[in-house]
């Protein structure tokens, strides 16, 4: 689930989120003032977003302006359209689950994680009652 069905932790709290992930986002470049674009500004550390080569609700122009965006930015960003695939790659059960883009998204994404968990290990620690 992601926007608009989800608060964006990234918004919220730009300084203790240095890695983020989104798999076959949709709507990410729109006219709403809650459009996905507008935190690129904001956004710390790496970002990864695995899109599917087949998505009406992320075409491939929407995909290439928003990773032109990003690189734009202060983040290091690793944008990858996965060819043959289709919205919802990366769900295995489900008929359009592709196992070699789904493998290579997931591998990335804790590789990510874990790099930035490495250079960060307090995690951004804060205090519970702020929050």
């Amino acid at each position: 689930m992601g926007p608009p069905h989800q608060p964006d932790p990234l918004e919220t709290f730009p300084e203790r989120f240095k890695a983020t992930a989104s798999l076959f986002g949709t709507r990410l470049i729109t006219d709403d003032e809650g459009s996905a674009h507008h935190l690129v500004p904001t956004m710390q550390g790496e970002v990864y977003c695995g899109f599917a080569e087949h998505d009406p609700s992320a075409p491939l122009p929407m995909v290439e302006e928003f990773r032109k965006l990003l690189e734009r930015g202060t983040v290091k960003p690793l944008v990858e359209v996965h060819p043959g695939t289709v919205h919802g790659y990366a769900f295995p059960g489900r008929v359009v689950y592709h196992q070699d883009a789904a493998e290579r998204s997931w591998a990335r994404i804790f590789a990510m994680f874990d790099r930035q968990i490495a250079a960060n290990p307090t995690g951004g620690a804060h205090n519970p009652e702020t929050v």
